[in-house]
């Protein structure tokens, strides 16, 4: 079967939530995620998990709903932890049905290897899929 895998935020819903993220890690004094202490990720997890839902690109949502139908297998591949699945799948609402699996990898996306392509706004992560991907960023 043919693959997509979609990233979410950036690409499916506005970056704010990723940007404020790493925003308050450089505020900390910290250069990269990776120094990004416990700290930091329990107040991101609270942020995401008590902020409203962010807007969906329906237009992308209604792209892929196109592919689906012609046999490609839609995954949601995320940078978010696990600790924010169900807020994550629940902003997506009745789009949530779309996607065949959800792969979430709390900040280590860039080391995995994802079949098919991949649709990202960070052209690093474009790198993980077997046949490259798209550079897509929804403002």
């Amino acid at each position: 079967m043919k693959r997509i895998s979609v990233d979410f935020d950036g690409v499916l819903i506005p970056n704010y939530f990723e940007k404020k993220f790493i925003l308050a890690g450089l505020h900390s004094g910290y250069t990269k995620i990776s120094q990004f202490n416990n700290k930091l990720f329990d107040w991101y997890v609270e942020m995401m998990n008590t902020s409203p839902d962010a807007p969906l690109n329906t237009h992308l949502l209604k792209q892929l709903t196109n592919l689906k139908d012609s046999g490609y297998a839609i995954v949601l591949w995320t940078n978010r932890n696990s600790d924010i699945a169900d807020k994550t799948i629940s902003n997506l609402a009745e789009w949530s049905g779309l996607f065949d699996s959800f792969e979430f990898y709390g900040g280590q996306k860039s080391h995995s290897r994802v079949e098919g392509i991949a649709i990202d706004n960070d052209p690093r992560n474009l790198r993980c899929a077997e046949h490259g991907g798209i550079l897509y960023e929804w403002k």
